[in-house]
């Protein structure tokens, strides 16, 4: 997380991390039952894949700021 955001950010981004990781196990589950329930699992594994596409863009896009060397190779 700290090559994420700045130093004065981290305890709000570690926060936002939490809270987005607790929020998905919760409602996670319950959208893939009610995917499975409706559609059948083929759907939720379709689902589960198209759902790394955002991700995979964003990945894609991003670029580190990469620090500055202070010692010599």
């Amino acid at each position: 997380m700290g090559d994420l955001v700045p130093r004065a950010d981290l305890p709000a981004a570690v926060t936002l991390n939490s809270v987005g990781f607790n929020l998905m196990r919760s409602v996670g589950p319950a959208a893939g039952g009610f995917i499975v329930a409706a559609f059948g699992a083929a759907a939720a594994f379709a689902v589960n894949a198209a759902s790394y596409i955002p991700l995979l863009g964003a990945l894609l896009r991003w670029r580190p700021v990469i620090a500055p060397r202070t010692a010599p190779p």
